[in-house]
């Protein structure tokens, strides 16, 4: 009946999230992106995208629109997150207010019952129903992982898509920026060949004063000539012939000048294309200096997020520090008080020596006994009253681990979902992705090394078993001693009674009484050994449990420090790189200014903007890679966690 109740509360928790009408959703959303992706990168190799503006605007939309999709998506995933954690924190309530109810009902049912025997199969049933049901929830928590694993691959080979369109936009963007250096350089070309063109209009209008002064110079002398006309018809001649040579000259060089004038408007032509160039490459420079803007709120955002979540872990680890030292306070105490129990028993059986040397005073042999059967029996309600608390404890830490484990899935859930929203618009290097790999390699070693002594452990728990064996059979062949001496005892007693017929009536009470006595001893000496055995199997869960705290600890603080480290090396690079890139900037700046001072301003606040937007980028990069360890380091820490909730019931069953 358990199971079966066991199961319904499951189907009842996770039936209604696997609807099938979101899961179609959710493949046509897919198709759609994926034929979104086919049409960019169709549009991106056709190459033509530079040309045409219409294909421009239609890669924009699309980019756009996958952006909204993707958004959808995340917030469907963080609503199902958000239902799950709260079911999940429904049911551990329930479940730990049933748990008390049983715990309380077994306790009331413990002390009416008085048989040690019956008190002990019990408690059997509710560990084996207890580990039953612990192993069942580890089952569901397995596919609940391999699900979430599933869907993270898909997430994450959509992420890889939009990682390969950012790197061809940034190709773009490249290709961009070499035109924009291209047209740069007809820029200074043509400003040359207008420099030239003005300096020969210079040469020319000079010639064309000079000639005009000629003109009139030959004015003076026609008229000169017409007074003497008689005189210098000769002369006349060879002036007429000099003045149509230089008629000749002025029409070559007014030939020439309509030349330059061509010239000089094919220039201004040029230059008012690359204008329009400029001010579209402007245009997308302000379109990505928006989506920038954009991505850095959305960063901090998620550096608020992250600090919080930082903020929570460092409670959790002092947590685990506290639980800790109560837990060790504790088990010295348990401690002490077995020493005691097991002083009281020496001196039980030192008392019982004393009995059996002293049989022939009966009297006085019965008064011992009954003084011994009343401490006997004040020890076991002691070792009771302390298997309670231990038994207490015990499920108070198992509480707190169930804790630990929600509160590390919790943990992964989010952490998942901000790297999925950065990696929507970020790409992660493989270098990092390549030191993750060697510390996914480094914690499966430390895996297996856990396992290895996860099974040194257990064959150290066989042997104490095997001594604890050993332990009840010498005190069963010390039981059987003592039932021998009261058998010799009575025997002895029967033929005292053959020879004092007056005192057979007194004797039969006391014979009575003392086989009374001695099966209270066997009873007391059987609850003494059970409550020992109950003891040393909480102490060795506690032990263990301390241990998995401590190595959960370790590995914490190990991650903490090797991502610090880590940190500080990315850093360091990126300040160098940034560095360079400045100092190379600045000279290309000045270079830039000295040559072109009017129409180039334009196109050295573009190259400005650009390298602005290529900083945040990497700067985004590298915020991501970051978040990307940070969020594999708490998957391990996770699965860590999963496994030393699996190994947990092993030793209970065993």
């Amino acid at each position: 009946m358990r199971k079966h109740r066991f199961r319904e509360t499951l189907k009842s928790f996770f039936e209604p999230h696997f609807d099938h009408e979101k899961g179609e959703m959710l493949k046509g959303t897919k198709s759609e992106m994926d034929e979104k992706v086919k049409k960019i990168l169709g549009m991106v190799e056709s190459g033509d995208i530079d040309e045409d503006k219409s294909k421009r605007q239609v890669v924009s939309e699309l980019v756009n629109e996958f952006y909204i999709a993707y958004q959808t998506l995340y917030r469907k995933y963080d609503d199902l997150t958000g239902e799950i954690k709260k079911k999940v924190h429904g049911k551990g309530e329930s479940s730990s207010s049933s748990s008390s109810d049983s715990d309380s009902d077994d306790s009331s049912k413990k002390k009416t019952k008085r048989n040690g025997k019956v008190e002990k199969d019990v408690v059997e049933s509710v560990t084996d129903g207890q580990t039953e049901a612990a192993i069942l929830e580890i089952a569901d928590l397995k596919k609940k992982l391999t699900k979430s694993v599933e869907e993270k691959e898909a997430v994450d080979s959509e992420l890889e898509v939009a990682l390969v369109k950012l790197k061809e936009s940034e190709e773009i963007i490249r290709n961009l920026k070499l035109e924009t250096e291209k047209l740069e350089g007809e820029k200074t070309t043509a400003l040359g060949d207008s420099r030239e063109l003005h300096q020969k209009l210079e040469v020319a209008g000079k010639t064309e004063t000079d000639l005009s002064q000629t003109l009139e110079d030959m004015k003076k002398e026609r008229d000169q000539l017409q007074t003497e006309i008689d005189n210098g018809i000769q002369r006349f001649q060879e002036a007429e012939k000099v003045a149509e040579d230089w008629k000749t000259t002025s029409d070559q060089l007014k030939d020439e000048v309509a030349n330059f004038k061509q010239q000089l408007e094919a220039s201004e032509k040029r230059n008012r294309s690359l204008s329009l160039k400029v001010s579209e490459i402007s245009g997308e420079i302000q379109q990505a200096q928006n989506t920038i803007q954009e991505l850095n709120s959305e960063l901090g955002e998620m550096k608020e997020k992250y600090k919080a979540k930082e903020s929570e872990h460092s409670s959790l680890v002092e947590l685990h520090e506290t639980h800790e030292k109560e837990s060790s306070s504790q088990v010295k105490e348990l401690e002490a008080r077995i020493e005691s129990s097991e002083k009281m028993i020496g001196d039980l059986n030192q008392n019982l020596n004393n009995a059996e040397e002293e049989k022939k005073l009966l009297s006085q042999r019965v008064s011992e006994i009954s003084n011994e059967i009343q401490e006997a029996q004040n020890t076991i309600k002691e070792l009771m009253s302390e298997s309670e608390q231990l038994k207490e404890s015990h499920s108070v830490k198992d509480r707190e681990m169930f804790g630990l484990r929600d509160m590390h899935e919790t943990h992964q859930r989010e952490s998942s979902t901000r790297t999925s929203e950065l990696e929507a618009q970020l790409e992660s290097s493989e270098k990092r992705l390549e030191q993750a790999q060697k510390t996914i390699h480094e914690l499966m070693a430390e895996l297996g090394e856990l396992k290895n002594r996860h099974e040194e452990k257990e064959n150290e728990l066989s042997s104490l078993l095997e001594v604890h064996e050993a332990h009840k059979r010498d005190s069963s062949s010390r039981v059987k001693e003592l039932e021998t001496l009261v058998e010799s005892a009575e025997q002895r007693v029967q033929d005292l009674s053959q020879s004092l017929n007056n005192a057979e009536e007194e004797k039969k009470l006391l014979s009575q009484r003392i086989s009374d006595m001695s099966n209270e001893i066997k009873q007391a000496q059987n609850t003494i050994q059970e409550l020992m055995s109950e003891s040393g199997q909480l102490k060795e869960s506690h032990t263990e449990k301390d241990k998995e705290l401590l190595g959960l600890r370790d590995i914490h603080e190990t991650h903490q420090r090797e991502s610090s480290t880590q940190l500080r090396d990315l850093e360091a690079q990126l300040k160098s790189s940034e560095q360079r890139r400045v100092s190379d900037l600045n000279t290309s700046l000045q270079s830039a200014e000295e040559e072109n001072k009017a129409i180039s301003s334009k196109n050295v606040e573009t190259l400005d903007k650009l390298e602005q937007a290529q900083k945040t980028i990497h700067e985004l990069m590298a915020e991501l890679g970051e978040l990307k360890n940070r969020h594999e380091e708490k998957e391990n820490e996770l699965s860590t966690v999963v496994d030393s909730a699996e190994q947990q019931p092993e030793p209970e069953q065993c």
